[in-house]
Order: structure tokens, then sequence, then C-alpha cells
């Protein structure tokens, strides 16, 4: 049964439109739904929090049909192998209960299964410690939230790869703002770095950036200071190696 189908039956799922985003399929095995004795599968312990009493009852009896997983009361999320949040977007208030569960020294996963999740809030999701998020759909069924939670529970990132790139994106875009700031630089600092490592001369940067010659003197020289180089060259060389550029 997909989560439209349960919608309809009158389960409470959100009646709001699909997400635009479509789901990409699970990385693990097709074995779920299969008897323990075929996929030797441990029975994983789910916890379920939801928005509505109605959407929980539906989620719980549909997971139930699964021998891989064994729901447990939402007041158990603490204790049990992984939580599962079935919400309509990933907001703040989401997070702040993210980092409240996960805050009480756990050992379990959490998933999150969600129509919407900007690149931010994605973001601030992994830090708050989830593992697994998957963006569903019309076509999304609860055996593809069943995979996720397997796949969790094991350690994988189990996650569509689409998501997976946006938050390696944000992660190396971070590291290389650090870097800059670690050595000191400004964004104005940077700006003329880029420039002369695209082949800018002094009087280009200066009228690429409208500044006089002499204050872009003046900011390669203090570029030079910071990173410990000997000229311009080995300025740029050397943002490049360490990812300041």
């Amino acid at each position: 049964m997909t989560l439209q189908e349960t919608r309809n039956a009158g389960s409470g799922w959100p009646a709001a439109a699909p997400a635009v985003i479509r789901h990409e399929p699970s990385l693990l095995p097709d074995t779920v739904g299969t008897e323990p004795s075929q996929a030797s599968y441990v029975p994983v312990t789910v916890a379920v929090v939801t928005e509505n009493v109605l959407t929980l009852q539906g989620a719980v009896a549909a997971l139930a049909e699964f021998p891989e997983i064994r729901p447990v009361p939402t007041e158990l999320a603490e204790t049990a192998d992984v939580v599962i949040f079935i919400v309509d977007e990933v907001t703040q208030p989401l997070l702040s209960r993210v980092d409240e569960i996960s805050s009480e020294d756990r050992g379990g996963a959490i998933v999150i299964v969600t129509e919407r999740c900007d690149d931010r809030n994605l973001l601030r999701a992994m830090r708050a410690g989830v593992v697994g998020v998957l963006v569903r759909d019309a076509e999304t069924s609860f055996k593809d939230i069943v995979q996720t939670a397997v796949a969790a529970h094991s350690g994988k990132a189990a996650m569509p790869p689409s998501l997976l790139a946006s938050v390696i994106r944000q992660l190396k875009n971070q590291r290389t703002q650090e870097q800059q700031e670690d050595y000191g630089l400004s964004a104005r600092d940077v700006a003329v770095l880029r420039l002369m490592a695209d082949g800018y001369d002094t009087v280009q940067i200066a009228r690429k950036l409208s500044y006089s010659d002499r204050t872009i003197k003046s900011i390669v020289h203090d570029i030079i200071g910071n990173l410990g180089v000997s000229n311009r060259v080995h300025a740029v060389a050397y943002a490049i190696r360490e990812g300041i550029l």
C-alpha cells in the first residue's frame, strides 16, 4: 500500500498535493516484506512520531505488517532502534524535537519521512543526528519506509543520492568558508584571490572591484602575509591547495 492509498482510506494522511521531488529507490536489496527465514532480518524496534493521531494509527498499523520491524509506542522513542518522523515538512520545531531525542545519548537511528525539505534544514537535520531521509510522493509505500529504517539501523546513510549530494555540497562550502576565516581572510580578500587565480593583474582587479590600484596592492600584501607565502603565485597555489578557493 502506498501512503496516498492510506490517506484515501481515511487514515489521516494530509490531503496536500504530493511533493514535486520524486522518490528515488532505496539502496537496500529488495527483500523487505519477505519472511524472516528468507531475508534473515532481526526485527528492528521502531517508534513513529507524526503530526496527528490518525496518521500515527495508520502508519503503525501498516508498518506492523512487515516482519523486519516491530512498532513500539511513541512514548518509547528514546529506547527504540529507530525513530521515524512522518511529517509534511522539515521545520525548526521538528529539528528541536530531533535534538531532544538525539541528546539523550541513545544508540538508535533517526529517520525523517517528509514531502518537503530545503537544503538548509536538511543539513541541520544531519547535524541533529538524522541518518535517513525519505522524500515521499504519491507512489511512496510503507515498504520504502521500512527499507529506509532498516538501512539506517544498519548504519547506512539512507537517503536519495540527490539529497546526499546536496549535503556534501553544503559541507564543502562550509569547510571553504571556515578555511577562509581561519586565515583571517575577508570576503573582499577572497574576491581578490579569485581574480588573481583567474590571471588578472592589479589594474584589472581594481577595475573589476571598483577599487584603486593602491587599495588592491594593499589587499594583496595582506593576503600574502595572512597565508604566510612569498608572492602572488604562491598565494593562489596555497589557497587552492588548502581549499580556500
